[in-house]
């Protein structure tokens, strides 16, 4: 029983790292700034 929860805990252990590690390299490797695709959508908007 010891070796099956070792098991169990050592792959949520992995697999939490592995999904936390391409949360924060997929938003940082996408091409563009994201600040600028922000502000060029309200560019076409007319002042009030």
């Amino acid at each position: 029983m010891g070796r099956y929860l070792r098991r169990k805990i050592t792959i949520y252990i992995l697999t939490f790292f592995v999904a936390v590690t391409l949360d924060w390299m997929i938003p940082r490797f996408m091409p563009g700034n994201p600040i600028l695709i922000l502000v060029s959508r309200f560019t076409g908007l007319p002042q009030s």
